[in-house]
């Protein structure tokens, strides 16, 4: 196996680790009826356990390598990637921010 197959596999199964724990955890989250502050507590301490804050910035850096191995960067110091990622998390940001249409009761 090359370093890129090893990374892309790495990467494949932390990812469906996290969908599949998370997943999971909505599921539990709505048969138990968790208020939103056990709910909040809950999704922390899976965070935690997942050790996410530590496993994603060293996966995130592994295919950053692949799929931009030379990155160039402009004067705000972004590469090409860093421009697709900063749009994406404006768009997530721009949905959640938008008023929800009312649900039918």
């Amino acid at each position: 196996m090359t370093p890129t197959q090893a990374t892309l596999r790495q990467a494949i199964c932390t990812l469906s680790l996290i969908d599949t724990v998370f997943h999971r955890l909505g599921v539990r989250i709505g048969s138990e009826e968790l208020s939103p502050a056990e709910a909040w507590a809950e999704t922390c301490r899976t965070f935690q356990q997942l050790d996410l804050q530590q496993r994603l910035p060293e996966l995130i850096a592994a295919l950053r390598a692949i799929a931009e191995p030379r990155p160039e960067y402009d004067a705000r110091n972004m590469s090409a990637l860093d421009y697709r990622i900063e749009a994406l998390v404006q768009d997530y940001y721009r949905q959640a921010n938008s008023p929800q249409p009312a649900k039918d009761s």
